[in-house]
């Protein structure tokens, strides 16, 4: 009996020793738990942080470097594209300039000049110092590249074509969708200059007005015009698009809205068949639209007039309500749906897809459109 005590109070004891070990490592385990619930949860928002700030500096230094592509100062350029790339980093929490690495230049594993931007910042852990752990790296790397227009896969394209020898940069150029009007005298009676590259016409409408209306393109297409459509089909979405871009906020923003793709066309190898023009793309260019013509001017010495939110550089690239008078061009007066504005040399937002051969005009001479995009 007295050993059947004894045993049940050493069986006891035991246990009551245990209890205290268990309820440690449990300690433990929900500590450990927590480590990895805060620190990781921590670690994944800084992670979010890195790749933002790679990436920001990536597309500033491949900005740079896509203006700079086919001048003298391409290779200059790497300098200030690198400045850009830590600007922008730091301003996406980088915290130490010597966290920044920037890589500018051919990339074997792209086979192209690249722009690779790696960063990280040291954080200190809460719960995981329990463990042993006080802090840890954080990284993340981005790769940029940039190019001439030579493929895209959709983009803000304004639907109506130049040839090659009427393409310039100039403080004003006309865009004809009715009765093509060549700067050289030459006329096509009958055809229309607005691209046949939409499922359907209703979409030609919505490019013109600025909406982002996804489009495959690449140089030496062979691209049909539209034919018989009306000028409303020109001039209310130009309309739109002008009076819209009159309410954004600052000069930069109404600008860009009115910017797209333009195909120039290479004149000289272009066929006919019927009413239709067989128009094979040269190269991009980026057009940025000013005015429309609303009235087209007569013979009683009535010039063509344009739309009343019309937009100009003077003074700040905004509407004054009122619509003005153009004198004929070349003789001729310019008709209904004429698309007014300028070539200029800068990027315009689109979907480009890269090609291997794209650092190089495939337009020299010209200033064809460039991009810049992350690719990693």
């Amino acid at each position: 009996m007295s050993n059947m005590k004894a045993k049940k109070i050493f069986t006891n004891s035991r246990r009551g020793a245990v209890l205290p070990l268990v309820a440690l490592v449990m300690v433990f385990v929900l500590f450990g738990f927590a480590a990895i619930v805060v620190d990781a949860g921590m670690l994944y928002g800084e992670r979010r942080n890195m790749v933002t700030a790679a990436d920001a500096g990536a597309l500033a230094g491949a900005q740079v470097m896509s203006e700079a592509l086919g001048t003298p100062g391409y290779n200059t350029a790497k300098t200030e594209a690198e400045e850009d790339a830590v600007r922008l980093a730091i301003l996406n929490g980088i915290e130490e300039e010597d966290d920044i690495e920037v890589i500018i230049g051919y990339d074997s594993e792209f086979d192209r000049d690249t722009i690779r931007v790696r960063v990280k910042n040291n954080n200190d852990l809460v719960f995981a110092r329990i463990l042993g752990f006080n802090d840890t790296d954080v990284a993340a790397e981005a790769v940029a590249s940039w190019g001439y227009i030579t493929k895209l896969e959709g983009g803000d394209i304004i639907p109506v074509f130049t040839k090659d020898s009427d393409y310039q940069e100039s403080s004003i150029t006309y865009l004809h969708s009715g009765k093509f009007v060549g700067n050289d005298g030459d006329i096509i009676n009958g055809n229309w200059g607005l691209l046949d590259i939409f499922p359907n016409t209703s979409m030609i409408g919505e490019a013109l007005a600025g909406e982002l209306v996804g489009e495959s393109l690449e140089l030496d297409w062979i691209l049909d015009n539209q034919t018989g459509l009306n000028v409303g089909n020109v001039n209310n979405p130009i309309e739109d698009r002008m009076q819209v871009a009159d309410t954004l906020e600052n000069r930069e923003d109404r600008e860009k809205f009115m910017r797209g793709l333009v195909p120039v066309i290479e004149w000289n190898e272009i066929t006919k068949h019927g009413s239709q023009l067989k128009l094979p793309i040269k190269h991009f260019a980026v057009f940025e639209i000013y005015d429309v013509i609303i009235k087209e001017g007569n013979n009683n010495n009535k010039p063509s007039e344009g739309s009343k939110y019309a937009l100009y550089d003077e003074p700040d690239y905004t509407s004054d309500g009122d619509a003005k008078e153009y004198e004929p061009v070349g003789g001729l007066d310019l008709e209904k749906s004429s698309i007014l504005g300028k070539f200029t040399g800068d990027i315009v937002e689109v979907r480009a897809i890269l090609d291997p051969d794209d650092q190089t005009n495939p337009s020299p001479g010209t200033d064809t459109a460039k991009y810049f995009k992350l690719i990693k």
